[in-house]
Formats: C-alpha cells, structure tokens, sequence
C-alpha cells in the first residue's frame, strides 16, 4: 500500500512538474478599482460562514476582510452551530451587531448535520433577492476583490460552481505549517 501511494505522488508530481498547458487554470478575472465604472449588473451575493467552537478573534478576522469587500451587493451569514460555551459564539454575536445589518448571527442548538446542516439551515435564511451564495470557512481571509473576480464567471451560462484557490495563512517560521503550505 506504501508502494502504491507513492507511486501516486511520483505520479502527480511529474504530471505537475511537466505539464506545457493547465486544461483548468484558475485566471481571476481583471477587476477595475472602481466598480461603478464596470456597466454590468452586480448580483446580491449570500455569503455563509459556518463555524462551530472557533476562537472568536479568528472568525473575526474573517469578518474584518468580509467587511473590506469591493463588492456592491452582500449580506454575511454567520452560522454557529452547537457551540456550547457561550464565551465562544456570544463575542461573535456582539462582532456581527457592530458590523452593521449587512452581517447576521445565528447561534443554531442543537443541531444535526454538522457543518452541512448549519449551510442548509443558512439556505433558509439567505434574502430572498440573493442570486448566488458563497461559502467560506470561518478561518477564511478574503481580498478585497474576491466576489467581484469570481462573480463574471457566472455570465458563461455553462458555469454553475466556481472555487476560488485557497491558501493557508501564517505557516512562515514553521516547519510543519510550511511543508503543510508546501503539500
């Protein structure tokens, strides 16, 4: 079994290594700094956070980059499932009021599922004029320009799921976090 899987990543890192053209590139789209000037229509976009038992200041950092989007059109959903301690999710709660109406709470208990339950319960409090929603991870830092690349590849009828490329974040000075990075 140990020779099979490395013979599968002998595999994958040739493919990678020698590959003249990438059938599925990911090229963000150009954005323009001022989306007022782009004469196209921006849909409302629903973007769901599901956490559960994160530490607060993280899920915050994510909200603070949320927030900063260059993107007309958005609402935050922040959906807690099963935390227990309330020391956990009641900051959070407190975050998304201060963030204005833009950004809403959930604190969901019990409840099954879940990550998954929590992004189906979310489906039903998505504003009924959102045409799309956006998943990302609760320790997920987006720039600023992040909807608005991704949102033009919806024009192409054929296109029904874009991923954005992710990466991890503080792994500088780490063995471990580095060669995770690295993988």
């Amino acid at each position: 079994a140990l020779i099979a899987v490395v013979l599968i990543n002998a595999f994958e890192f040739t493919e990678l290594l020698w590959r003249k053209d990438w059938k599925r590139s990911f090229k963000p789209l150009p954005v323009h700094a001022n989306l007022d000037e782009i004469k196209r229509e921006w849909p409302k976009v629903s973007i769901h956070v599901a956490c559960y038992s994160e530490p607060p200041e993280l899920v915050m950092n994510t909200l603070d980059h949320l927030a900063a989007l260059n993107y007309p059109n958005f609402e935050v959903l922040v959906l807690d499932n099963n935390t227990k301690d309330p020391n956990e999710w009641r900051p959070l709660q407190a975050y998304c009021k201060k963030l204005g109406e833009r950004v809403r709470f959930f604190h969901i208990e019990p409840w099954g599922g879940f990550k998954a339950g929590a992004l189906n319960f979310g489906i039903d409090q998505t504003c009924p004029d959102a045409k799309m929603i956006a998943v990302i991870d609760a320790d997920y830092v987006v720039e600023d320009n992040w909807l608005a690349s991704l949102i033009p590849y919806f024009d192409n009828p054929k296109v029904g799921f874009v991923q954005a490329p992710q990466d991890h974040r503080d792994w500088e000075g780490d063995t471990v976090k580095t060669m995770i990075n690295w993988e």
